[in-house]
């Protein structure tokens, strides 16, 4: 059993394999500075879809908890 913290996060859709989402990672980082936002913890990814069959078809949800730099 987990608890995930709460509080505004900016959460973005990896479509494809586990093994290629760090650029899905690098544009969550990306829009979290065009937004003046910062990081205020630890990413979580959520499987929306088993890992099976086609990999281009896998579905992660990947929330990062965030605030306003200000």
């Amino acid at each position: 059993r987990v608890a995930l913290p709460g509080g505004p996060a900016a959460v973005i859709l990896h479509l494809g394999p586990y093994d290629a989402m760090l650029p899905t990672y690098e544009a969550l980082e990306h829009w979290l500075t065009e937004h003046d936002l910062t990081v205020a913890g630890a990413p979580w990814e959520r499987y929306l879809s088993e890992p099976e069959g086609d990999p281009a078809t896998w579905r992660t949800e990947i929330v990062q908890p965030a605030t306003d730099r200000g």
